[in-house]
């Protein structure tokens, strides 16, 4: 999948390349076709490594905290979305990475876009 990631803390600018597909591991899970995604003030923050003593990532690391998407699959046990509808979330913050095609959030960090 395409994604923008940095390879290392302080890097100025977002490589752009691919990267593997996210699978669900878990029955709480869902798959995200990743439509929009925004830019915070933290995102900017680990991007120059100013929070690595709080935050602990491997790289190369997908940035992005915020997104709107179409459910593309879902666990096992997700009960509160469906393949296909519309979503927007807040994604984990021990995993992060919204500027990329697809992502898994828990079920939890997400809900359904209103009508």
């Amino acid at each position: 999948m395409k994604a923008a990631y940095i390879e290392h803390y302080g890097q100025e600018k977002l490589t752009l390349g691919q990267l593997p597909k996210p699978k669900i591991t878990s029955a709480k899970q869902v798959l995200v076709k990743v439509l929009k995604a925004s830019v915070n003030p933290v995102d900017l923050k680990i991007q120059s490594g100013k929070l690595r003593p709080l935050l602990h990532f491997p790289m190369p690391l997908i940035l992005g905290n915020d997104y709107v998407g179409i459910v593309e699959d879902i666990g096992e046990e997700v009960k509160s979305v469906e393949i296909g509808q519309l979503v927007f979330g807040r994604i984990s913050k021990k995993q992060i990475g919204t500027f990329c095609e697809y992502l898994v959030d828990e079920e939890n960090n997400l809900a359904a876009v209103p009508h």
